[in-house]
C-alpha cells in the first residue's frame, strides 16, 4: 500500500470513527472476509459451510444453476462462535441454453461469464463432506438446485439464516439484516459475496445468542410438514392467516397447502385442520416427520 493510499486509508477511518461517536450517525463499512474471528482455546470445533447458487430460473426441477460458491468456516460446537473462515470457493456452469435477461441483469452474469464453464464436482463433493452442517440463507430455494447437480449434499444436516433464525420484525433480505446486524453492506446478488455476508451473520448475537448457535440447536430438532391435500377453497385466507404456503404440485407430490411446524404443535393443528378445511371424518392431511438431513428439501423428496 502507498503511503498516498495509506494517508487516505487512515483519514476515512479517523473520519468514521468520529461519526460512529456521535448518536445521530451509523457508519456502514464495505464487508471484507475476516480469516480468523477468535481462538478455539482447546474447545472442540466442527466444521460448517455456507453455500449460495445463482439460476436460471426459480424451479429446480427445470432451470438450472450458472453459479454455486461455498465458504468454509469452523466453529466451536458447544457455543456457535465461529473461529476461522476460508476464502470463498465459487464457479460458474454452462446451462446450456441462454441466460434470462432478467437474470443477467439481476446477477450480472452473462452468457459469456458462463461460457464453456463446469463446476468442480470434486472440490464441492470435499466441501460437503467435511461439513458437520450446510448453512443458506434461503435453504428451500438453494438445497434443491443444488442437490440435484451434487449428491454429496444430499444426506448433509441443513440450517436456513431465514428461516431458522427469531430476527423479529422487519426486512429478513441477506442485505438488510447485514446492515442491521453487523452494520457492513455487500454488492447483492453474487454468490461468493453472499456467502461471505451469511458467514459474517453468523456472528451476530439475536436473543441473547450468535445466530450459528440457534441454527446448530434448530439441526438436533425434528418438525412436521404439513400438506393439507384437498383442504376446502373457502378456508384458503384462514390456512394463509396459519402460515401455510400454496405449493402447485408435480408429478410425484399433489399441489395442497403446506406449512412446517413444531412436533407439539401437531395435535392442534391436526384438530383445527379436521374442524375447519375438511368434512367430518375426511381430513385427507398428510404429516412427515422431518429432521435436519431432510428439511428444505423439494416436497416430492
Amino acid at each position: 500500500m502507498s503511503d498516498v493510499t495509506r494517508s487516505n486509508t487512515d483519514r476515512l477511518a479517523e473520519m468514521a470513527a468520529e461519526l460512529r461517536r456521535s448518536p445521530d450517525y451509523r457508519v456502514l463499512e464495505r464487508l471484507r472476509h475476516r480469516p480468523v474471528i477468535a481462538d478455539a482455546a482447546g474447545r472442540e470445533e466442527g466444521v460448517g459451510l455456507v453455500v449460495d447458487v445463482e439460476t436460471t430460473g426459480r424451479e429446480a426441477g427445470r432451470d438450472r444453476i450458472i453459479q454455486l460458491a461455498a465458504v468454509r468456516f469452523r466453529f466451536v460446537r458447544e457455543t456457535g462462535e465461529l473461529t476461522t473462515v476460508d476464502e470463498p470457493v465459487s464457479g460458474f456452469e454452462d446451462p446450456g441454453t441462454p441466460i434470462p435477461e432478467v437474470i443477467q441483469q439481476l446477477t450480472g452474469i452473462t452468457d459469456a461469464t458462463v461460457r464453456g464453464q463446469r463446476l468442480d464436482d470434486e472440490r464441492f463433493t470435499e466441501l460437503a463432506e467435511e461439513a458437520d452442517v450446510v448453512i443458506a440463507h434461503n435453504a428451500a430455494f438453494d438445497r434443491p438446485f443444488i442437490e440435484a447437480r451434487l449428491p454429496a449434499f444430499q444426506d448433509r444436516p441443513w440450517a436456513c439464516t431465514w428461516a431458522e433464525v427469531p430476527w423479529g420484525p422487519g426486512s429478513q433480505t441477506l442485505e438488510m439484516l447485514l446492515l442491521k446486524h453487523c452494520q457492513r453492506f455487500i454488492s447483492p446478488h453474487q454468490a461468493d459475496e453472499d456467502c461471505l455476508a451469511v458467514t459474517e451473520l453468523l456472528t451476530a448475537d439475536v436473543a441473547g445468542q450468535p445466530v450459528l448457535k440457534h441454527l446448530l440447536d434448530a439441526t438436533r430438532r425434528t418438525s412436521v410438514r404439513i400438506m393439507a391435500v384437498g383442504a376446502a377453497y373457502e378456508v384458503k385466507d384462514q390456512l394463509k392467516d396459519r402460515g401455510y404456503r400454496w405449493w402447485n404440485g408435480s408429478e410425484s407430490s399433489p399441489r395442497c397447502w403446506v406449512l412446517e411446524v413444531a412436533p407439539e404443535q401437531r395435535e392442534e393443528e391436526q384438530r383445527w385442520l379436521e374442524g375447519n378445511a375438511y368434512p367430518p371424518g375426511r381430513c385427507r392431511a398428510r404429516f412427515d416427520e422431518l429432521d435436519a438431513t431432510q428439511r428444505f428439501r423439494p416436497l416430492e423428496a
